[in-house]
């Protein structure tokens, strides 16, 4: 069974956690084909409606009865649709159950493409930010840093694109209270993007408004008007 289209299937994925890059590296019309023609299609669509106008509440019940629908039989985006679940129940802090099926996800997904697979980048930071959120710091921080591994591996140690995830592992730290790591995902941030674009090019720009608000929100102004003074 493969799952290869199994965000791009889904729009909670897309609307929440999506990397646009990571959802390249797939190719997503033959998942989007079955899909639509699936007998739970119109679930679906409307699940996605409702996610897509942040109404969880009224998402839970679709998403919960499209996984019930799938005890038996599964369709190829089953993995997809338990991370749908797992997603909508981590808005609605529904936390355990959150958890549980984004690990189920997370195995399926691993069984069918590997344990590297790309689509796993946006499943893990799905889990992570879940972990979080039930103040499960420390998991938190591992989970998440699966998915920067992975988005390393295929797209390159220093690639832009694992800016959120970077992002997530600092919401981590601070819960820790761990505020020197924070800092040092921050920079680590800016530093991909000026090696990717190079230290004077405007792409730079809201990478270093990013950290600046970062240090404002720390209390170092004086380190704030250093990433305005460069940006200036």
């Amino acid at each position: 069974m493969r799952t290869d289209g199994a965000i791009a299937a889904l729009t909670i994925a897309l609307a929440l956690w999506a990397s646009p890059a990571a959802l390249q590296a797939q190719d997503p019309a033959p998942q989007a084909l079955e899909a639509a023609t699936s007998p739970l299609a119109g679930l679906r669509r409307g699940r996605d409606g409702f996610i897509g106008a942040r109404d969880y509440s009224a998402a839970l019940g679709p998403a919960r009865s499209i996984v019930d629908a799938q005890q038996t039989n599964r369709e190829p985006q089953y993995a997809a649709d338990l991370m749908a679940l797992g997603l909508i129940e981590s808005e609605l802090r529904e936390l355990d159950d959150a958890l549980d099926h984004l690990v189920d996800a997370i195995t399926i997904v691993e069984e069918a493409e590997g344990e590297y697979s790309p689509t796993l980048i946006e499943y893990y930071r799905g889990l992570g930010r879940a972990y979080i959120k039930s103040a499960q710091y420390q998991q938190a921080i591992v989970t998440l840093e699966q998915a920067q591994h992975i988005s390393q591996r295929h797209l390159g140690l220093f690639n832009v694109e694992q800016a959120a995830l970077l992002d997530d592992i600092t919401t981590a730290y601070l819960g820790l209270g761990n505020t020197v790591d924070a800092r040092r995902m921050q920079l680590e941030r800016l530093d991909n993007a000026v090696r990717r674009f190079g230290l004077s090019d405007p792409r730079v720009i809201p990478f270093r408004y990013t950290l600046a608000r970062y240090y404002e929100q720390s209390r170092l102004p004086e380190s704030a008007r250093e990433q305005y003074e460069e940006v200036l």
